[in-house]
């Protein structure tokens, strides 16, 4: 009888077994290291430029970067739009309602990679985006700025607000930082060693002068506790975390409390303070 290197066959195989397991557990972590940006970034098929829903818009082309949708029709108050990984700005021409309402000029940003740019998204680019939209805006007169920043937005619209004063920031479906919800999906591996491409709110945000944080109960994408930690950091008084029970994460927009508290927010008037607004888990 053949008799296997280390004396038995149950013990030979427990090691090669755990040799493919480790094998496995490396080759994946550096899959996830070296392609993570397929893991974060989904941009559509979306043509820049042919969005119906944003027809009447001017395509900017800022710093030989990319071009936005804009459209200026108050010279004191402009709204920024920052889109979520998936789909186009284009996806978001729903806000364009509210901010005719309220009299703002806006600007949804097309990041680098997305509507049939050539290049890869990764969060150089999209920050460097982010730079550009700031430069644009320093030229112009506008006293009053409102950022918008959508799922991964709400990385690329803190760190605006952290290079540019801003007056409110308005988060939909946000995390605190993409490492930490990277680490409930990832628990097995070392996290803050692999993610070269985190986004990190609760840093870029912190010193915020006012904050609006819509989330929905039924988030499976970000689970509401990643608001509320970013919500938790913040900290100026005016902020407001308003939970819509049994709002998911691409639905939420299907909510009358959604637009009732948009409006709320770009209406700076009618903005209220933690102290009566205040919510928590």
């Amino acid at each position: 009888m053949i008799t296997p290197p280390g004396g038995s066959w149950s013990r030979y195989l427990g090691f090669a077994l755990l040799r493919i397991v480790i094998l496995i557990y490396i080759g994946y972590g550096f899959l996830l290291w070296w392609k993570q940006g397929s893991f974060i970034y989904h941009p559509d098929n979306q043509i820049f430029g042919a969005c119906e829903e944003l027809a009447h818009t001017e395509h900017l082309n800022l710093d030989g970067t990319r071009a936005y949708y804009y459209h200026n029709a108050s010279t004191s108050r402009i709204a920024v739009v920052y889109h979520g990984n998936e789909g186009s700005a284009c996806d978001r021409a729903i806000y364009t309602t509210a901010f005719s309402m309220h009299q703002y000029s806006y600007m949804f940003v097309e990041y680098a990679g997305y509507s049939n740019d050539p290049r890869e998204p990764s969060k150089e680019l999209l920050l460097q985006d982010a730079e550009h939209v700031i430069d644009f805006l320093n030229e112009q007169s506008y006293e009053t700025v409102v950022v918008i920043g959508e799922s991964l937005g709400s990385g690329v619209g803190s760190y605006h607000a952290s290079k540019h004063e801003i007056d409110t920031i308005i988060y939909v479906t946000p995390f605190d930082t993409l490492a930490s919800r990277a680490s409930n999906l990832m628990w097995m591996y070392p996290v803050s060693l692999l993610l070269h491409q985190n986004y990190d709110n609760i840093t870029w945000a912190h010193d915020v002068p006012r904050a609006c944080i819509i989330h929905g109960t039924n988030d499976k994408v970000i689970p509401l506790e990643h608001a509320q930690r970013l919500y938790d950091s913040l900290a100026t008084n005016d902020k407001t975390l308003t939970i819509i029970e049994g709002a998911g994460h691409g639905d939420i927009y299907g909510y009358t409390e959604f637009y009732t508290t948009m409006h709320q927010c770009l209406d700076a008037s009618s903005f209220v303070s933690a102290s009566t607004s205040d919510a928590s888990l």
